[in-house]
């Protein structure tokens, strides 16, 4: 059976959850604690229950999870799994149910493998709390639940009920144990011991306690007492035992078929008893073979070495041993392989142990982080064998590439195994073609929404090159001109005191102002906006003007924030003397103390360099204003009616064209003047704004010998900025993306 839907309900700190239509490979992404664990925790607690064969599990980890939302006393955890049947398995349970109460035959003909078998585990609030199999239904559709065909549904009282007998049953059971194996092992040096009153409670418990895995309840060790005091001879006192093992199994037996008080519903109508059908579909599904691989896992070492080493000597095994090495080989270049660890030299020393592992002939515990995560992984699934494993974070300490080859690991075992993982890699949303991604997310409650891949491919020209996780992974993004933009950005948010992964804020490169109008689609903006992103595009002020900003705002609407600059660049925000001084001084590496730095000298370098610029800042500026691009509207050619002639109107629109260059010439010779010294002014007070940062900051750093590239020394200069030092324009914007 292949797990096709999982609900959950008031566990931890989830409501209502649900994944939906999972397939072999299903991957969780989302944000720290927004609950990807609790939810593989979940799928992990349900299987565990139903491993016991049982509708009633006194230990199961679920009996022992806590409603972090503090709702009300009738709000049951619940773990409810829709299993996907195949021809052989709709049978099966067809030909269970027909066995147990043939009159219903008949009923069962509407039933077909469009059904799925839904199990629901919930935990009672008892004392101690437990788990219990609360119903199994045959659905057919979750928006019409009127063809659900009811199998069992146990209702509160019964499920008290079934817990008592339960609990009953396994004191019962528990003292036969003991008896039996005390019985089995009694010596003769024990009765005479206890015949010539050499003897305690405390030395007879301990006697017991060897026969046992746990320690005797104390009346177990008063029956004992009684029949060893009331024996001629070992031989009745070992009879004696064995009696009153034979009573407790016969309790135990009448318990666990004895009728209940409280009926359970079940595909024939009402019983006093559980169907047998529901309990060999039970121990059907606790057949299953179920990993949970946890993000903090033990290292690989003695018992996976063992475990190897046990298949050179196993019929069949030295085959299978070679396909894991193959695996292994394939995934991550390295050659594994066990034997018996030598009595000098190469074991471990301080352990006792009869085999190791080597990885490339070195013991597996002398390798890195990396491999020995990758390999806990594989080996434990490939000698395992799980039909469901539960993976969290495989990446982790996982190099980019060994990352890639796990994951392409985890696609081709999930043709063996269904499997559920978590991570926050965006690899695992970029590279492959994945179809059962579930986006986790914590407002009041968790959600897992199934990401809608094809709605993404057909919003977002590919062209773009938006990245998949961007559209996914982040509840904010920020586009920026480049990536030393974004370094800077972070850097900032960091010596801030904001988290911007916390936040959930995510960058895209547009490479450059001019490829604005690219991202800022219309399908683009529908689609984030619909996914409830808050998108800010951030870009350099340059020479751009207001009526040109009016018509980038135009394009966002109300869906998106504009933010430009009130400098010309990122790194004129950068042009701080003293931060300079520190990273010229870092980037010569303090070489001599009488060739150091003062913010003094920077400060007058900053000033000589601008005035180096300045020529070429207003040249950029006038061309900017008088030798923007000059267009032929086709628009206006192709509208027009079609009754007029088309060469007539593509001689009106060259004339229109023709027009406005000529006015654009009087406007150079007319308002070059105006411009210039409208430039002059603001010169005045603001030429570390108005310059090119990168080339000003370059400048200064060229007159110590050194390069500034803002590709690479952006970020680190930002690093230099102290507290005090932050551009308050730049705060404010972060603080207000994060809010």
């Amino acid at each position: 059976m292949q797990i096709r839907d999982v609900f959950i309900r008031n566990f931890r700190g989830v409501a209502s959850a649900r994944l939906a239509q999972c397939g072999d490979l299903n991957v969780l992404i989302g944000k720290n604690n927004a609950g990807k664990s609790t939810i593989l925790d979940a799928i992990n607690g349900f299987f565990r229950m139903v491993a016991t064969g049982s509708a009633v599990d006194l230990e199961g980890p679920l009996s022992k999870e806590t409603n972090f939302r503090r709702s009300a006393d009738d709000e049951r955890l619940e773990v409810e799994i829709w299993f996907g049947l195949s021809p052989d398995e709709f049978s099966l349970i067809h030909e269970l149910i027909v066995d147990e109460a043939p009159q219903m035959r008949n009923a069962l003909e509407g039933l077909d493998t469009s059904h799925a078998l839904a199990v629901t585990v919930a935990a009672a609030k008892g004392d101690p709390p437990y788990v219990y199999i609360k119903s199994i239904v045959l659905v057919r559709k979750d928006e019409d639940r009127s063809a659900d065909q009811i199998l069992l549904d146990v209702g509160g009282p019964a499920a008290a009920e079934l817990h008592k007998k339960a609990r009953e049953a396994q004191r019962f059971a528990d003292q036969a144990r003991d008896l039996e194996a005390i019985g089995s092992r009694l010596e003769r040096s024990d009765f005479s011991m206890y015949r010539e009153g050499r003897y305690s409670r405390e030395l007879l418990t301990s006697i017991i306690s060897r026969s046992s895995s746990s320690r005797p309840r104390v009346e177990v060790v008063e029956d004992v007492e009684r029949i060893l005091r009331e024996s001629s001879d070992l031989a009745e006192a070992i009879q004696g035992i064995e009696s009153l093992a034979s009573i407790a199994r016969k309790k135990q037996e009448d318990l666990e078929t004895s009728e209940l008080a409280n009926s359970v519903d079940t595909f024939s109508g009402q019983s006093a008893r559980l169907p047998n059908y529901a309990l060999a579909i039970l121990q059907f599904l606790g057949r299953t073979k179920y990993l949970h691989l946890r993000d903090r896992r033990s290292p690989v070492g003695r018992e996976e070495a063992q475990q190897l080493l046990r298949l050179k000597v196993r019929r069949g095994g030295t085959e299978t041993l070679k396909n894991i090495q193959d695996t292994v080989q394939s995934l991550m270049g390295v050659v594994i392989d066990a034997f018996e660890s030598q009595p000098e030299g190469r074991g471990v020393r301080g352990l006792n142990t009869n085999a190791e592992m080597d990885v490339d002939e070195v013991l597996v515990e002398m390798n890195g982080a990396g491999i020995r995560e990758a390999l806990r992984l594989v080996l434990d699934n490939e000698l395992k064998g799980p039909d469901v494993l539960l993976v969290e974070e495989p990446e982790i300490h996982l190099h980019p590439a060994l990352e890639m080859s796990m994951l392409r690991y985890l696609r081709s075992a999930s043709t063996r195994s269904q499997i559920f993982v978590t991570t926050h890699s965006t690899n695992f949303l970029d590279i492959y073609d994945m179809r059962n991604v579930y986006l986790v997310s914590r407002d009041n409650d968790v959600e897992a929404r199934l990401i809608d891949f094809v709605e993404a491919e057909e919003a977002i020209p590919q062209q773009l090159g938006l990245r998949l996780s961007s559209l996914f992974m982040f509840d904010r993004l920020i586009f920026v001109e480049g990536a030393s933009d974004e370094a800077v950005l972070r850097e900032i948010a960091a010596k801030i005191g904001l988290n911007l992964g916390r936040a959930g804020v995510g960058f895209v490169h547009m490479g450059g102002a001019r490829n604005f109008t690219h991202y800022a689609t219309e399908s683009t903006l529908a689609f984030l906006s619909r996914r409830r992103v808050q998108m800010t595009f951030l870009l350099d002020r340059d020479e751009s003007t207001d009526e040109e900003r009016r018509k980038l705002e135009g394009l966002l609407g109300d869906r998106a924030r504009l933010h430009v600059l009130l400098r010309r660049e990122l790194e004129n925000y950068l042009s701080i003397p003293a931060a300079i001084a520190r990273f010229i001084a870092g980037k010569k590496g303090r070489a001599a103390e009488g060739d150091s730095v003062t913010p003094e000298e920077v400060s007058a370098q900053l000033d000589q360099v601008a005035e180096l610029l300045k020529t070429n800042t207003l040249e950029r500026a006038l061309l900017r204003k008088f030798c923007r691009p000059l267009y032929i509207d086709r628009d206006r050619i192709t509208s027009a009616s079609r009754s007029a002639d088309l060469i007539e109107l593509a001689q009106a629109e060259a004339a229109r064209a023709a027009a406005e260059l000529d006015e654009r010439i009087v406007e150079l010779s007319g308002d070059a003047e105006a411009e210039t010294a409208k430039f002059e002014e603001r010169w005045a007070r603001e030429k570390l704004a108005l310059v090119p940062g990168h080339e000003l900051i370059d400048g200064v750093c060229q007159q110590y010998g050194i390069r500034f590239k803002k590709e690479r020394d952006a970020q680190r200069l930002a690093g230099q900025l102290d507290q005090s030092e932050i551009p308050e324009e730049l705060a404010r914007l972060l603080r207000e993306v994060t809010r």
